[in-house]
């Protein structure tokens, strides 16, 4: 009997050992993607529905098996999803190369921390997002002090933006005062060149009222919070998060430290497959 039961104890153990020997999954993780260098797994947001829809159709689809990892910046992000970089394509990336783009869904609560999931996307002025390119944030520690200066920053490149929108809904008149004022430049006349530049100057202003137009400025919260697990803010209000990681962000930081040429790993890192798990 005792050598049944020792038997018997033995047999117990090693059916645990092999109901242990399962994969471990994150149970808030919707995506798992993955690569050479192992697996990452993504929660994604309700809050940005176009993009989650198309991320998961995208992993369904094994639209992004063999795809590299093409752009990495060290302690910044690294980007994928240009289906340019499969195997025996030579198209240049970095392109919208899957034919669309999706409307911004930037959420004010999200904030590009490291590990958050991003969508990428050319200089447009809707900031619409790329339909397959997308990076996660790697960023450095930032001082409290720099997260000053990137408000400042950011208020002006907000502002930027609103004076854009701004000529675009006064465009013929922009376009009949500029022809005024080279005219009165070529005139030398400063008082009537002065007059209309602070006409438009003073129209503009109100028009950022009308807007509700603030200055850009970062919850003490989150400043602490990027001082001390690092990530991007300069992108805040920019780009759309749609995700962030929850499990596999050391592959994330093997993917950053690969040996580089022009910003690509010198050794390809390769998306193996994706899958959708919920």
């Amino acid at each position: 009997m005792k050598h049944i039961s020792t038997f018997t104890s033995f047999l117990i153990i090693a059916l645990l050992f092999i109901g242990c020997g399962g994969e471990n999954k994150p149970a808030d993780a919707d995506v798992m993607m993955e690569t050479d260098l192992g697996k990452i797994y993504f929660k994604l947001h309700d809050e940005t529905p176009k993009h989650k829809e198309n991320f998961l159709k995208l992993c369904k689809e094994g639209f992004y098996n063999g795809i590299e990892f093409h752009r990495v910046i060290p302690e910044f992000m690294v980007q994928a999803g240009d289906p340019g970089t499969k195997p025996g394509n030579t198209q240049d990336p970095q392109k919208d190369d899957i034919g669309y783009k999706l409307d911004a869904e930037i959420v004010d609560k999200y904030h590009h921390f490291t590990g958050a999931l991003c969508a990428a996307r050319d200089n447009n002025p809707d900031f619409k997002s790329s339909g397959s390119q997308f990076y996660v944030v790697t960023g450095a520690k930032i001082p409290l002090s720099k997260l000053d200066t990137i408000e400042s920053n950011t208020t002006m490149m907000l502002q930027t933006r609103m004076n854009m929108q701004f000529n675009k809904e006064n465009e013929e008149e922009a376009k009949r005062e500029k022809a005024r004022l080279e005219e009165f430049a070529m005139k030398n006349n400063k008082d009537s060149v002065n007059a209309i530049q602070k006409r438009f100057s003073d129209k503009f202003r109100k028009y950022l009222t009308e807007k509700n137009f603030q200055p850009y400025k970062i919850p003490q919260d989150v400043k602490e919070r990027y001082r001390d697990k690092g990530g991007a803010p300069w992108l805040d209000g920019m780009y759309t998060i749609f995700g962030e990681v929850v499990s596999g962000i050391e592959v994330i930081n093997k993917i950053s430290a690969a040996q580089l040429q022009n910003s690509r790993p010198v050794t390809p890192v390769r998306i193996i497959k994706t899958e959708v798990l919920k």
